[in-house]
C-alpha cells in the first residue's frame, strides 16, 4: 500500500509543478489567469486553455485532467492559493537577499489611477552574488 500511495504522491507533485508551470508562464507575460468559471462558457480562460495545451503534450497531465474527481487544479481558488504560496516563496528569498546585503537601495513612487486609487510601488536595489537586481 505505502508504494502505491508514493507513487500517487510523486504524480500529483508532477501534475502540481506543471499547473505551477503554466502560472509562472502567465506572470512572465503579465496575463490574466481568469476566464468565466462556467464550463460551458465560450470563454474558458486563456490559463484554462493553456493547462490543455500542456496535457496534449504531457500524458499524465492529460490523465489527470481526465479523471480527477477533487482537485484538477483549474479553479479560481486553487490558482489564487498557488500564487498566494508563491508570492511568499518570493517574498522571504527577496528578503533574506536584501539580510545578506552589504547595500541596499530603497526607491518609493506613487501615482493615482483611474478610479483615483493610489497605486505604490517600492523598488529595492542591491547587490547579491555581485550581480546587481532590482525587486
Amino acid at each position: 500500500a505505502l508504494p502505491i500511495y508514493n507513487t500517487e504522491v510523486d504524480n500529483n507533485r508532477h501534475i502540481l509543478s506543471k499547473i505551477i508551470d503554466c502560472i509562472r508562464f502567465y506572470g512572465a507575460f503579465e496575463l490574466d489567469l481568469h476566464g468565466h468559471e462556467t464550463p460551458s462558457s465560450s470563454n474558458p480562460g486563456i490559463f484554462t486553455e493553456l493547462v490543455d495545451v500542456v496535457s496534449s503534450i504531457e500524458g499524465a497531465m492529460e490523465e489527470h485532467l481526465r479523471t480527477a474527481t477533487v482537485f484538477k487544479g483549474t479553479s479560481k481558488t486553487i490558482q489564487n492559493e498557488l500564487l498566494d504560496c508563491m508570492l511568499k516563496i518570493t517574498m522571504d528569498v527577496i528578503t533574506q537577499q536584501l539580510q545578506d546585503a552589504e547595500f541596499v537601495a530603497v526607491q518609493l513612487d506613487d501615482t493615482t489611477d483611474v478610479s483615483t486609487k493610489i497605486q505604490s510601488v517600492t523598488v529595492f536595489r542591491y547587490i547579491h552574488n555581485r550581480v546587481d537586481r532590482k525587486s
